[in-house]
């Protein structure tokens, strides 16, 4: 599949995603969906976040004018070894850079007012990656088994400038947490 989107509104702000995916079969018990994601988005007017949260600036919220480039890639599979075992599988690596300028404060419900001397800087440039496997083994009709491991590694280098393939390298070299799950589920036929 392969779809593209572009938008534009009445502030200037003009967007441009695309979304290309493939679903490949290589034996009749594997089956890989690759998915590629970009969007381009320009003059976007709003709040200025960092750590999740809209900047406050004497009293009153942060706005500003922001751009964001970002790439989502990710494979999703599943192998079949039997009728009661199989493998499954997603990873992902997304990256988004994003810079802020033209800052004003919301002063009432719809009033905007030139910032004053904005010095901080409130750019971000995020490599995040995420891996899941999960085993699945039904032992008997109704109950199964799961075995997961998780992976997440992320990181804000808070430099706009860096492209996405530095960032895309330094995603595979950052700390990462893991986890690895048990769980078994048993079907009681009363």
């Amino acid at each position: 599949s392969l779809s593209a989107d572009s938008r534009f509104d009445e502030k200037n702000k003009s967007s441009f995603s695309t979304l290309l995916g493939i679903t490949i079969r290589p034996a009749s018990n594997v089956e890989l969906t690759p998915l590629f994601y970009f969007e381009k988005t320009r003059d976007e007017e709003t709040g200025v976040i960092t750590n999740g949260r809209i900047v406050a600036q004497n009293g009153f919220s942060l706005f500003g004018d922001r751009d964001v480039d970002e790439i989502d890639l990710a494979l999703r599979g599943i192998i079949t070894f039997t009728r009661t075992l199989s493998l499954q599988f997603y990873t992902q690596i997304l990256l988004a850079r994003g810079r802020y300028d033209n800052f004003r404060l919301l002063e009432g419900s719809e009033s905007l007012a030139p910032a004053m001397n904005q010095q901080q800087n409130f750019d971000f440039n995020l490599a995040i990656f995420d891996a899941n496997l999960l085993l699945r083994w039904e032992f008997l009709p109704g109950s199964a088994l799961y075995l997961v491991w998780t992976q997440t590694r992320g990181d804000d280098s808070g430099d706009y400038r860096v492209d996405f393939g530095p960032r895309f390298r330094e995603t595979f070299k950052l700390p990462h947490d893991d986890a690895l799950l048990l769980k078994v589920s048993y079907w009681l036929g009363l």
